[in-house]
């Protein structure tokens, strides 16, 4: 599952493990950039890699800086009794042990949770797969990229007043 691969930490870097240096073709394997070559930190949010003063997305670099961080849970929730307690149920309806059977619920979750980042000449979302864990995850994510983006401008505005 695609979650499973952020809990193991698959894809803590993102776009800038496939950062190369030296001569093309790479005569030697090619060790991925640290965080603190790309900047001061980094935060993989799908596809999109944000770093002390820029987000990272497959179309390109786009300055941090402005930017607007949202986050959308579509996610749907749908409880059903399962086709095996049904058929107990009417197997057994003759007794009325049959009826508990009734009371066996399965939850499935569909839709989607949306991360958006939208700023000057951009706009891209990612998608996570539904479910609690996955709404937790981009989340904190999310709030990540916020508080580098706070920090961005925090110091532009103490810059500014001396």
């Amino acid at each position: 599952m695609i979650l499973d691969r952020y809990h193991r930490g698959d894809y803590r870097v993102g776009v800038a493990d496939r950062i190369l240096t030296g001569p093309w073709p790479p005569t030697e394997l090619a060790t991925p950039t640290p965080p603190a070559a790309l900047g001061a930190d980094v935060v993989a949010i799908g596809d999109m890699t944000v770093t002390g003063d820029s987000v990272l997305l497959p179309r390109g670099r786009f300055p941090l800086r402005g930017t607007t961080w949202t986050i959308q849970d579509a996610t749907t929730i749908v409880r059903y009794t399962p086709p095996w307690a049904l058929m107990l149920a009417i197997g057994l309806s003759v007794t009325l042990v049959g009826l508990l059977f009734l009371l066996v619920k399965r939850e499935r979750y569909g839709g989607c949770v949306r991360v958006t980042v939208v700023g000057d000449r951009l706009y891209h979302s990612a998608t996570f797969p539904p479910g609690p864990e996955s709404r937790a995850h981009a989340a904190a994510l999310v709030n990540r990229a916020r508080a580098l983006t706070a920090l961005l401008e925090l110091d532009e505005a103490a810059d500014a007043a001396a």
